[in-house]
């Protein structure tokens, strides 16, 4: 698709993933909120003589009530009847491999070509809305039941990944709360915080 508009609720509640029609000299689409807050319009577009290009328009419908973002990260998320997991080595690493794999019940399914692709995540950082990033799988040959993304955000912090999958005929969209490192040195800075808190906890233990 030569645009994406990608419309999200400032609590992350409402997630959608638009590719508008030409027409008349202008890009047209339907939209519908289903709720009176804030949003962030994204206009995700790969131009030719410019390369990609991402604009951030901010939306109010009627009056926004004080909402925050969910920060419980899961490895798991079931939406009708369809369960994705997501597998990461932690802390996790910008350009670190992030798997999905898709279930229904104990059965494997398999991501079906959806726009070009076996899936799309969108991740946004909850502590700055321009901070926004938008990846397609890792190409591999044949069949496979996971689904591969490299993931590489402007900055460390928490990001929601709207994750979207095809699979019997139906596009669904899971989102993942991570926490994700932009660089080797801060992550130096997790582990030194890991060590020195069960060197802690150890003491603590002796000392008791």
């Amino acid at each position: 698709k030569k645009i994406h508009l990608i419309i999200v609720s400032d609590d992350f509640s409402s997630y959608q993933h638009i590719h508008p029609s030409y027409a008349n000299g202008a890009w047209e689409t339907d939209v519908e909120f289903k709720n009176n807050t804030a949003y962030q319009a994204y206009f995700d577009s790969d131009p030719t003589e410019e390369g990609p290009q991402v604009l951030r328009v901010a939306l109010r419908i009627g009056i926004p009530t004080p909402t925050s973002k969910a920060s419980q990260e899961k490895d798991v998320i079931a939406v009708s009847g369809v369960t994705a997991s997501i597998t990461a080595k932690r802390p996790v690493m910008s350009h670190a491999a992030i798997a999905f794999s898709l279930v229904r019940g104990s059965k494997p399914l398999i991501a079906e070509p959806y726009l070009g692709a076996q899936g799309h995540v969108v991740a946004i950082s909850h502590a700055n809305p321009d901070n926004f990033v938008h990846v397609h799988p890792v190409i591999h040959e044949g069949a496979d039941t996971d689904v591969d993304f490299s993931l590489d955000v402007p900055v460390s912090g928490t990001y929601t990944l709207f994750a979207q999958f095809k699979t019997e005929g139906v596009v669904r969209m899971f989102p993942f709360t991570l926490a994700v490192i932009r660089d080797a040195n801060a992550a130096k800075n997790v582990d030194n915080h890991a060590e020195t808190d069960a060197a802690e906890a150890m003491h603590s233990e002796i000392s008791q």
